[in-house]
């Protein structure tokens, strides 16, 4: 079957970021906590679930109406990782006693907006294959 796994050139370009994104987080210098790294390995696979099965509906069809809580669940724990992650970078940057506050709202701005550039298009399929198994569309 994976033979038969097509995607545009793009496709298997964001799904290379995303894993490599991943695979550099656990080279930081924070602790790794089991269960963050458990969630992280979960959304993870959803969206590549998710970009493989919006141009191969044989794994839709093979996953059915778990698609949907994928979806919920995976959404769920990125906004709540993002916001928890927000306020780490705030209080590190506000250790930065060298950065004027201009400068530490654009910091944090970009590295939400690079989560968002990241994150976003994965669960945005998502939600479009949860709309197609739901029979809206």
């Amino acid at each position: 079957m994976f033979t038969q796994v097509v995607l545009p050139w793009w496709g298997w370009g964001y799904l290379l970021v995303v894993l490599t994104i991943f695979v550099t987080s656990f080279f930081s210098e924070k602790s790794l906590n089991m269960n963050e790294v458990s969630a992280s390995a979960m959304s993870l696979f959803s969206i590549c679930v998710f970009v493989i099965g919006f141009y191969n509906p044989l794994v839709v069809q093979f996953l059915g109406i778990l698609i949907i809580p994928m979806t919920l669940i995976g959404i769920y724990w990125e906004f709540t990782s993002a916001i928890y992650e927000t306020g780490n970078a705030q209080d590190e940057l506000a250790r930065e006693a060298d950065l004027s506050d201009g400068e530490r709202t654009l910091l944090l701005n970009v590295a939400i907006g690079f989560n968002a550039l990241i994150v976003v298009p994965g669960y945005v399929l998502g939600i479009i294959l949860s709309i197609y198994v739901l029979g809206i569309v």
